[in-house]
């Protein structure tokens, strides 16, 4: 890559080259530091402290925010998604994969026993797909119910895989 290239550089040559591209640190760190609108519906919701030191609703929801953290993975967390028509919608997670540079939608879908919610959800996830959000491509959801808890490890894999 052009990253692998310049980095490869004695530093008598970096000083005659400014690279077009920011590294991939570079990039993650401004893309992090990018100020976001935040949800805010239910602030007193907001009771869980992560490793980050954010406020996030769940303890599943600290758990994965703490594992995107431990992964080194920048991401937001409920930042608002314009979703075309005049709606918005805020993903539980918006992640970068630093090295392909494309943002990726996680939802997590914890209370999948109760039909009500199940069936807004769902509905949720057809909105994302007609603003081109589209499942398996940029938008990963996870689900727990009273008998199929969070499975911490089974989310870390699959984020060091779909971050790859």
């Amino acid at each position: 890559s052009s990253e692998t290239i310049y980095d490869n550089l004695i530093n008598a040559r970096k000083i005659l080259v400014s690279p077009y591209l920011p590294s991939d640190e570079e990039y993650k760190r401004i893309w992090q530091a990018q100020s976001y609108e935040s949800d805010p519906y239910y602030p007193e919701n907001l009771v869980y402290e992560t490793k980050r030191g954010e406020k996030v609703r769940s303890k599943s929801e600290m758990l994965i925010a703490d594992t995107y953290y431990d992964l080194e993975i920048p991401y937001r967390y409920e930042a608002k998604l314009d979703i075309g028509g005049g709606s918005y919608k805020y993903p539980d997670f918006t992640a970068l994969n630093v090295r392909t540079r494309e943002v990726i939608y996680h939802e997590h879908f914890g209370l999948f026993d109760d039909e009500q919610y199940r069936i807004a959800n769902l509905k949720k996830i057809e909105q994302y797909q007609k603003a081109g959000i589209i499942l398996g491509k940029n938008l990963i959801v996870t689900f727990e119910t009273e008998k199929s808890p969070l499975n911490i490890q089974m989310i870390r894999e699959m984020l060091r895989e779909v971050m790859e």
